[in-house]
């Protein structure tokens, strides 16, 4: 769905971010926590109109929160959150064609990648945390099979960081879809390979 999507969800992750590697990531300005709270905030005020949180919100009814573990049957979170980001693909023309005129502009492009993002975060904040990031990954500390002490941890972890850190630029601890922009515009010019502007269903992305 995006660099992110494809590249960005393996193991390494978590024990990286929790301090077992030391990637280097390029210096930038550090949100402190009063900066913080206020972006947070202003995700949260917007978030019920926002065209990705209500999509992600159909996913979440889709795939309700009690499929996971250990109710039955016992999903793990990863599972779970690919099941609700595979419903939005398939509805992506219904959800993110704004215009219903077979073409997705960025906008919609951009929507339809946030809310796989938030498919798997805390419905009604329109941020997704550095925690919910990881469980995508790797799954719950506890679940069956989660990643958090298997030899896959340590893999490529100073890559699939510094993709991490690239998106959240100021260190807040969660991202937004602002955050998100630059990577997803990078995908989008990628897969508009005519270079009209827009994405139709003919092609891949």
């Amino acid at each position: 769905m995006s660099r992110l999507f494809a590249a960005g969800f393996t193991a390494g992750l978590l024990a990286c971010a929790l301090g077992a590697c030391g990637a280097g990531v390029p210096e930038q300005h550090r949100a402190t926590a009063a900066e913080a709270k206020a972006i947070a905030d202003e995700a949260a005020r917007g978030c019920k109109d926002d065209p990705s949180e209500k999509a992600a919100h159909l996913a979440r009814e889709k795939y309700p929160d009690s499929l996971l573990w250990p109710n039955p049957p016992k999903w793990r979170f990863p599972d779970l959150w690919g099941a609700r980001a595979t419903f939005l693909r398939e509805n992506r023309w219904a959800f993110f064609d704004f215009n219903h005129d077979g073409r997705i502009d960025f906008e919609g492009y951009h929507a339809w990648i946030w809310a796989g993002f938030l498919a798997g975060a805390t419905a009604g904040k329109c941020i997704v945390t550095r925690n919910e990031y990881f469980y995508s990954v790797l799954g719950k500390p506890g679940e069956p099979l989660n990643g958090w002490s298997t030899p896959m941890t340590k893999l490529n972890v100073e890559t699939i960081l510094y993709d991490y850190n690239m998106i959240d630029l100021d260190g807040k601890g969660f991202i937004t879809k602002k955050d998100a922009e630059g990577v997803d515009r990078f995908s989008f010019e990628r897969a508009d390979t005519m270079h009209r502007g827009y994405l139709t269903p003919d092609q891949r992305f």
